[in-house]
């Protein structure tokens, strides 16, 4: 099954799925956090992160979200 989730234009960083549901969550470059229906593509709901980025993961127990941005390429 192929499903297009967009993001209004801007490109999604990352995707991660909702453990025990139908649902996925997107981190775009813009900062915002969408979660999906993964079976119709509908966008549920979405909130704008604490700044530019959108990395996404769930904790190991699948009930707290982790949203972060990446580190400039020069920081080691």
């Amino acid at each position: 099954m192929v499903k297009e989730f967009k993001a209004n234009g801007v490109p999604i960083i990352s995707i991660v799925a909702i453990p025990n549901q139908e649902q996925i969550v997107t981190g775009s470059a813009d900062g915002v956090v969408r979660f999906w229906n993964f079976k119709t593509g509908q966008l549920l709901f979405s909130f704008v992160g604490d700044s530019k980025g959108g990395y996404v993961t769930w904790t190991p127990q699948g009930k707290m979200l982790a949203h972060s941005v990446p580190l400039p390429a020069y920081v080691r």
